[in-house]
């Protein structure tokens, strides 16, 4: 003889809905971190430049990262930053007169790559606080 077993669910349908709003939730904390993030680097970056150009044509703009994506792109609008990031060369007149040379300031970059770094690991915690389990690192 077989028995007969019975399943019942309760709260599936608020499950359903817990997983149809979960993109949006978690787009929206990830926004707050990624834009405190960029902010950060920006604010880096400013400080860290001389007064002037450099610091006025820096611009933080928000990129299209799908429905569900968030991204950000720091950037110089200068045509300075990249000589003042990079250096130069020896640099002469045309008569010859030495002008010297512009030794690199790498400012962008390291700012980037220290918040980005933190903003990997806030994500990382809000994916957790939301259940998710997360591995491996950014």
């Amino acid at each position: 003889m077989s028995a007969r077993n019975a399943f019942t669910w309760t709260g599936l349908d608020e499950l359903r809905a817990a997983l149809r709003n979960l993109p949006a939730e978690l787009t929206a904390d990830a926004s707050a971190i990624v834009d405190d993030n960029a902010e950060r680097a920006k604010s880096t970056v400013f400080q860290a430049y001389p007064p002037g150009e450099l610091r006025d044509r820096l611009v933080l703009e928000t990129v299209t990262a799908g429905s569900f994506g968030v991204a950000m792109k720091l950037s110089s609008r200068s045509p300075w930053a990249y000589a003042y990031e990079n250096g130069t060369e020896a640099r002469h007149t045309l008569t010859g007169a030495g002008r010297g040379r512009q030794e690199p300031k790498p400012t962008v970059i390291p700012a980037i790559t220290r918040y980005r770094a933190r903003m990997y690991a806030q994500l990382a915690d809000m994916l957790r606080a939301h259940g998710l389990e997360v591995s491996g690192h950014g």
